[in-house]
């Protein structure tokens, strides 16, 4: 037998075991990715169902193909092309997912690991722990995000956030998607006034750890009011209690509204430091608090205007640390 046939028998035994193994194997696919998304076959499944003995569709919802970068601060993908092209079997007439809940698995170094669901809200006022996707269009057309609505992985109180796993950013890295966003790090917290209507100052830093110059809501430069349109402001949490500013009429439609004037362009490993004081919190009762602060920008920046010869434009919102924090009387 010549070399060349040795060869090409070689690379037909090759082929033919990774066959069989995708067979046996129901985390490999048939199209090849490091990192992807399945729905579950079963809409009956579980937080704590057994994630590795969950029967999966043959074929992703998501996988590198489909995705340009995802933004692993928020957690957003931004998608190569419309959400409505991977959500058209999903979706009804009126662009809602058919099943109010349907179970996805993320897969990333051919692990499963987590379990989420797509959600409508519009359907059902009842939300479900663990990562979610919405069929809400919060996001222009080409980005999805992963939100985490379980407590303690929205505050990174009490476990880590799953979503943050570091298998996932390796897979991310090694297909050449990953970007790290930003950080934000609340600083100090301090009460001005304790009364009926109280007022909180607080100091936080952002720094850009995205391998782009961003694009971000500078609070200096749209006025503390317009600001605080998109934030709560900083978060007051104990075990039994959440006290957060009520001075201000918060509607999904305003993550619409945006002004380039609004923005201050932050170069990659850049930080900027902004003190805020925001009036309209309730008497917070002396105690030990926990604190964060949520950074939020408008999200409905389409993709023609978020690009820009040096940097883009940030969307999405993303949570500061805890800081702890003691009132007395």
């Amino acid at each position: 037998m010549n070399l060349k046939m040795k060869k090409y028998l070689t690379i037909l035994t090759l082929l033919l075991n990774t066959y069989c193994s995708r067979e046996k194997n129901p985390i490999i696919t048939t199209i090849e990715s490091d990192f992807s998304i399945f729905l579950t076959k079963s809409m009956e499944l579980q937080l704590d169902s057994d994630i590795n003995k969950v029967e999966l569709e043959s074929v992703p919802l998501l996988t590198t193909t489909n995705i340009s970068f995802y933004d692993f601060s928020t957690h957003c993908i931004y998608l190569t092309e419309s959400r409505d092209k991977i959500y058209s079997d999903l979706v009804d007439e009126n662009n809602t997912f058919k099943e109010i809940y349907h179970p996805f698995v993320l897969i990333a170094q051919n692990e499963r690991i987590y379990m989420g669901w797509l959600w409508s809200p519009f359907k059902t006022s009842m939300g479900t722990f663990g990562p979610s996707i919405f069929d809400t269009d919060y996001f222009p057309e080409d980005v999805i995000q992963i939100f985490s609505i379980e407590p303690y992985n929205f505050l990174r109180y009490e476990m880590s956030d799953v979503r943050d796993d570091d298998r996932i950013k390796r897979a991310l890295q090694e297909a050449s998607i990953f970007h790290a966003g930003l950080n934000v790090e609340l600083a100090s917290v301090t009460i001005v006034t304790n009364a009926d209507t109280s007022t909180v100052q607080y100091t936080f830093t952002i720094t850009n750890n995205d391998k782009d110059n961003l694009y971000i809501p500078d609070p200096y430069l749209m006025a503390d009011s317009t600001f605080h349109k998109y934030t709560s402001g900083v978060v007051f949490k104990t075990n039994n209690n959440t006290y957060w500013c009520k001075n201000k009429s918060w509607q999904i439609n305003i993550f619409e509204n945006w002004n380039p004037l609004w923005y201050k362009k932050i170069r990659t490993n850049e930080s900027i430091k902004r003190t805020l004081t925001l009036r309209g919190y309730p008497k917070i009762p002396p105690g030990n608090y926990s604190c964060y602060f949520p950074y939020a920008a408008p999200t409905k920046i389409e993709r023609d205007r978020r690009f820009k010869s040096d940097g883009r434009y940030w969307i999405g919102w993303v949570n500061s640390n805890i800081l702890p924090i003691t009132i007395s009387d």
